[in-house]
């Protein structure tokens, strides 16, 4: 036995609540009969030896649940996938005017269409008579829309202020 042979009044009843605690646990302990004679008849060193063999099971016992565990929460990630973005277009009309505003630090277009007005970012290359549809994307951030000018000039989408 590698506990000292002097051990406390106190010591030994805590011992001694440990085992009858001991005694309701199925998988960390031994038969109940040996813990009643262990409990009565074994001396104050054989029940803190006792003792210290139960809690080491109870630590290895801890040990592999909690690797059990971590070992089954890291496995179980699931992959979020991000929804794919979808776009629809609708007709816009047909360019009526466009009108560039220039500052210092941007640049934005005006277009006038037969169905309604639109403000763009960006210098638009477009002539009137032009078809205009209206883009809506929906990604994972949200909705997207821009003005999609077909032009003789140049055919281009334009993301709406």
């Amino acid at each position: 036995m590698k506990t000292s042979s002097i051990i406390s009044e106190a010591q030994d009843a805590r011992n001694c609540r440990v085992i009858r605690v001991s005694m309701t646990n199925n998988l960390l302990c031994r038969r109940t009969p040996e813990l009643h004679s262990l409990l009565h008849d074994g001396t104050p060193a054989e029940r803190a030896e006792y003792v210290r063999q139960y809690r080491r099971r109870v630590l290895v016992w801890g040990l592999v649940l909690a690797v059990v565990a971590g070992a089954m929460g890291l496995s179980y990630h699931e992959k979020v996938a991000p929804s794919p973005p979808t776009e629809s277009e609708t007709p816009a009309g047909a360019i009526q005017s466009l009108q560039l505003h220039q500052t210092s630090f941007s640049t934005s277009t005006t277009l006038v269409t037969t169905n309604g007005t639109y403000q763009v970012y960006g210098a638009v290359s477009a002539s009137s008579g032009d078809h205009v549809n209206l883009k809506t994307e929906k990604t994972q951030y949200g909705e997207k829309k821009s003005v999609c000018v077909t032009s003789e000039i140049k055919s281009a989408c334009y993301q709406l202020l």
